[in-house]
């Protein structure tokens, strides 16, 4: 709502300078009380113009799945997180958009930052026919672990939306579908984050230690490179920081995916 979006720079919390390995204290920095207000320093990406804004913290509840019919076949489904339960979420979603009439989908994984890794290969397992690889990941020593569709997805005309917000999880399940010719990919390019990470708390500090790589159904790893959409779209980074509430006549992306399903 105060205006930041994808790319943007936080550097500053109350005047305090953060850097980025300091994610932790700077999340717990920006954290409050409702109704206490917290001043953040941030560099605009599009212009490089440092403004400061002032936020009034409330208590958020975070719909992490929303979904509704854009025409009257066309349906669309927005993942914000792949957070715990968010598949069987996404599976309610899709049958009340059946019984709706749909026959098509726009899925929305802009500004998704990624989350539980089972939920997207879950969510992918909902499109995909049984055994078919979804993603795998290899360690260093070339030990391959397989997650494979368990039951036989149901088809739709599918268009995803991805962003430079798309990462980790959100790319596993975009990547899966693009290469498996189940869905188009509208928008930007994705983040590029596709390692296996553990996290260890060593007396009060922590350790992250990169275990494996992940790797798309065609052998891609996608980490560092990030998923180049089938059309690439860019959109204003404004737009983006207000997707929740932007209308869709005004979202160029969702516009062209309509484009697409209309004609398929």
């Amino acid at each position: 709502e105060a205006g930041l979006a994808t790319d943007d720079k936080i550097l500053k919390i109350d005047g305090v300078n953060y850097t980025g390995m300091q994610l932790n204290e700077a999340s717990a920095a920006m954290k409050g009380i409702a109704g206490t207000q917290v001043v953040l320093t941030v560099q605009k990406a599009d212009t490089g113009e440092i403004k400061e804004l002032t936020l009034i913290r409330r208590q958020v509840d975070v719909q992490y799945v929303t979904a509704g019919m854009l025409t009257g076949n066309v349906g669309k489904i927005q993942i914000t997180q792949f957070t715990e339960k968010v598949s069987q979420q996404v599976a309610a979603a899709l049958q009340d958009l059946k019984t709706q009439g749909m026959t098509a989908l726009v899925l929305d994984l802009r500004n998704n930052p990624g989350g539980i890794v089972d939920e997207a290969v879950a969510i992918a397992d909902q499109f995909i026919d049984q055994k078919t690889t979804i993603v795998y990941t290899q360690d260093k020593y070339g030990h391959k672990t397989n997650y494979d569709a368990s039951g036989k997805g149901t088809k739709f005309p599918m268009v995803i939306l991805t962003n430079g917000g798309s990462a980790s999880a959100s790319e596993i399940l975009a990547g899966a579908l693009k290469d498996l010719d189940l869905a188009t990919l509208v928008g930007e390019k994705t983040y590029g984050k596709g390692i296996v990470q553990s996290v260890y708390d060593i007396e009060g500090d922590i350790l992250s230690v990169t275990s494996a790589k992940y790797y798309l159904p065609n052998g891609e790893c996608i980490h560092q490179q990030g998923i180049e959409p089938n059309i690439t779209l860019p959109m204003e980074a404004e737009k983006y920081a207000r997707l929740s509430t932007l209308p869709m006549d005004q979202d160029i992306q969702v516009q062209k995916a309509l484009e697409i399903l209309t004609k398929s």
